[in-house]
């Protein structure tokens, strides 16, 4: 299902149509369910960097809510490294999901050190 729907927004970009939000989420989603972290990637990456920024965002809080911790732990920190900040929405989601893993996932474990100042 994944692959048919990748064809027809490659068809749309073709055709010189341009995808919605919902459609680029749904099918950066797709690829995360499937462990396919490299496509989801891919996809959003042509984007400018306000349609990245509010698509990663969407993505984001949608794989919170799904409790998806490691996949939303890398699609922050890749959030971090282009916006450097995340707004309060899907900040809130992401320190909520990351304290109901309670320290289980590393990477989140390396998020939450990155983000403790200094002493």
């Amino acid at each position: 299902m994944v692959d048919e729907a990748c064809k027809l927004y490659k068809a749309m970009i073709d055709y010189g149509l341009s995808p919605s939000e919902v459609t680029r989420v749904t099918l950066a989603y797709g690829y995360c369910t499937r462990n396919d972290l490299a496509n989801a990637m891919m996809l959003l990456k042509p984007l400018d960097k306000r349609l990245w920024i509010r698509t990663f965002r969407t993505l984001l809080r949608k794989l919170c809510s799904e409790k998806k911790v490691g996949v939303a732990a890398l699609f922050y920190q890749k959030l971090l490294e282009k916006d450097g900040s995340p707004d309060r929405v899907t900040l809130a989601a992401f320190t909520m999901v990351r304290s109901e893993s309670g320290g289980k996932n590393n990477l989140v474990t390396d998020l939450r050190e990155r983000e403790s100042p200094a002493k």
